[in-house]
């Protein structure tokens, strides 16, 4: 069974951090779109991070939340 989990994406210094809420260390299985949405959070935060100095960005964090199925 599948947990529902959500994806945080956010920018620490000039690394892209990622946390996955409610993974509990498990394996974690996303949709197409969820990837398709967590590979451009990422995409921007690394866009971010080549373009602005981490005192000026205003990149903050992005969530990816589970879809209705995983949550079933």
């Amino acid at each position: 069974m599948k947990k529902p989990v959500n994806a945080h994406v956010h920018r620490f210094g000039d690394s892209v951090a990622l946390a996955f809420i409610g993974a509990d260390g498990e394996t974690v299985y996303l949709d197409a779109d969820q990837a398709e949405q967590l590979a451009a959070a990422i995409g921007e935060c690394v866009a971010s991070i080549r373009t602005v100095k981490f005192s000026a960005s205003n990149f903050g964090s992005r969530s990816i939340p589970p879809t209705a199925a995983a949550a079933e």
